[in-house]
């Protein structure tokens, strides 16, 4: 049940970082788009920005999802990295752990030393 829920914990936290991702993307493309009448797409495909003129002078904008496949690769990649950070860094701590149990204790400064130690 851990493990499961640890899987999607990371797949949930991956959708959400790509999400943070996509919209970066997007905000790049909009705000790096210096004309008019264009389709940029950004993010491997995956989000788009548009801007159409119409006859009476304005301007129309249209941001969105072009394919949802650059989009589902990249959460999968970045859940499968945050849950080897997640599992790397749970062994480690139970490592320390079990290091810390096994430990002798050292002496503070200024405490006498007992006749054991060398």
């Amino acid at each position: 049940m851990k493990a499961a829920m640890s899987v999607i914990s990371s797949v949930f936290g991956g959708f959400i970082l790509a999400l943070i991702v996509a919209s970066i993307s997007v905000l790049v493309l909009v705000f790096s788009t210096p004309d008019v009448d264009v389709r940029r797409e950004g993010l491997w495909g995956a989000v788009f920005f548009q801007s159409i003129t119409a006859e009476n002078g304005t301007v129309s904008v249209g941001v969105g999802i072009a394919s949802w496949w650059p989009l589902a690769i990249l959460t999968l990649v970045l859940a499968a990295l945050i849950w080897l950070v997640v599992h790397v860094f749970g062994r480690l701590k139970r490592y320390k752990r079990r290091l810390e149990l096994e430990e002798e204790p050292v002496p503070r400064a200024g405490e006498p030393r007992t006749s054991t130690e060398v």
